[in-house]
């Protein structure tokens, strides 16, 4: 976010520490692995990422409104194992009933936490329970069988294209009313009311674009693994929050986006990368990446309320 000022241009640095903190990562973990910044090895590590990439860009779109969503590592299970079900009857079928499912998940969600006005972080913790139960009666053990013709969703140059597609169809949404919205009901329910806006139906509408999201996730995740496991997104849900918070979205609603949800996606990817090539054993690389994080976050908030200004030539000075 930039404003100007009397005398400059004064840009907030919580906006851009995430960039900041991605590029650092970058640096460093072609220090550790100087292979590691070939463009090949870039676009595996994308491809990899885009589970959690569409998974923080749900919870990011969700903390816009001032909820939370601690169901999506279950709907991304979810949706993975309908996926792996249904093969059988033919792709495009098991895609498209899977990404239904997701936005009637998100649908549920959204009405018990904006119809019923239940507190989303006790709906969604309950619904977890609910949709990981469902997955593991649809499919009780792990089990292979996605076509390779899968692999080409996450191969090759097709991640770029994900992310850049996210990022431009972010870009649009924030910029029309609906987007607006968002922002409005994540600052203040009350106000939003006042003002006339839908409050119900934005949140509404808010969770199903994030069940949207989680089940394109899903599918990414069965693309990436070639199967489907009950078990899959068990971790997600906390990594989608931490990677939503980190990338300046606000518990409070009403302030950061999906491209910084996105990003944070990337340097948890890159944190995870950064401590397996320093060759740490199993339990040290959970506890280094623990610290990380952790560093990683304080910067974020610390970085939140701090500006920095830019002095600019005054108009028609001089002669």
């Amino acid at each position: 976010m930039t404003a100007p000022t009397k005398n400059g241009l004064s840009i907030n640095l919580g906006d851009a520490t995430i960039y900041l903190t991605v590029v650092v990562l970058l640096v460093l973990n072609t220090i550790l692995q100087p292979s590691f910044i070939q463009a090949s090895n870039l676009l595996y590590l994308l491809g990899t990422s885009l589970p959690l990439v569409f998974a923080a860009a749900a919870q990011g779109i969700v903390m816009l409104t001032s909820s939370i969503d601690l169901a999506s590592g279950s709907v991304i299970s979810l949706t993975n194992v309908i996926i792996v079900v249904l093969i059988g009857h033919g792709s495009a079928a098991s895609v498209l009933l899977a990404t239904l499912a997701g936005i009637a998940l998100g649908v549920v969600a959204g009405l018990f936490t904006a119809l019923v006005r239940l507190p989303s972080i006790i709906v969604t913790l309950a619904l977890s329970a609910v949709w990981a139960g469902v997955a593991l009666y649809v499919l009780p053990t792990p089990k292979g069988g996605i076509p390779d013709s899968f692999g080409n969703l996450t191969s090759g140059y097709a991640p770029l294209w994900w992310s850049l597609a996210l990022i431009a169809v972010w870009l649009w949404l924030a910029r029309t009313r609906f987007g607006k919205r968002i922002y409005a009901v994540g600052s203040s329910e009350n106000a939003a009311y006042t003002a006339g806006i839908p409050v119900v139906g934005t949140k509404i509408a808010v969770f199903a674009i994030a069940g949207l999201l989680l089940a394109l996730g899903g599918l990414m995740l069965s693309a990436t693994t070639s199967g489907g496991d009950p078990l899959s997104g068990a971790s997600i849900t906390l990594e989608a929050i931490a990677a939503a918070v980190l990338g300046g979205v606000s518990f409070q609603g009403g302030k950061g986006s999906l491209i910084g949800a996105v990003f944070g996606a990337l340097a948890l990817t890159l944190i995870n990368s950064l401590v397996f090539y320093t060759g740490a054993s199993a339990f040290y690389q959970r506890v280094v990446y623990g610290i990380l994080l952790v560093v990683a976050l304080a910067l974020s908030r610390f970085t939140a309320r701090r500006w920095i200004r830019i002095p600019l030539p005054s108009v028609g000075s001089g002669a």
